[in-house]
């Protein structure tokens, strides 16, 4: 209940996706001193939220979830169009012009905060 069935986070998962919404995957990236970034990538390109959980401070220094804002939508020369729940693959071309031509941003925050993304988000650890 502290973590996996969190109220805020339950609540707020069933309150975007449904009542019926599941936990697919619980897993722990660990990056240990001296690891570099990974490379930018979407988790899945279908529908659906990943709740991101620190258990340590995310600093400057320790290397925090960087995001590539809206790149959950569909891109093209225009830009990022509108939030759809349709599939939004990026491809390796997209990406690497995604990340040639837009501003991420690091998620600070402190250990024990939430963060409730889109799994589509183009991203980095």
């Amino acid at each position: 209940s502290d973590i996996v069935a969190h109220p805020f986070v339950a609540s707020t998962v069933h309150e975007i996706l449904g009542p019926d919404a599941v936990a697919m995957i619980i897993a722990s990236d660990t990056p240990y001193p001296g690891s570099s970034f990974q490379s930018i990538h979407q988790d899945f390109h279908r529908y659906g939220l990943t709740v991101n959980i620190p258990l340590v401070d995310f600093t400057d220094r320790n290397g925090p979830i960087e995001i590539w804002p809206k790149t959950h939508r569909p891109y093209g020369p225009a830009g990022f169009g509108e939030f759809t729940k349709a599939d939004v693959l990026h491809d390796k071309d997209a990406i690497k012009r995604i990340n040639e031509r837009e501003k991420s941003m690091r998620v600070l925050m402190p250990a024990g905060s939430i963060l409730i993304r889109d799994q589509r988000l183009v991203h980095r650890g």
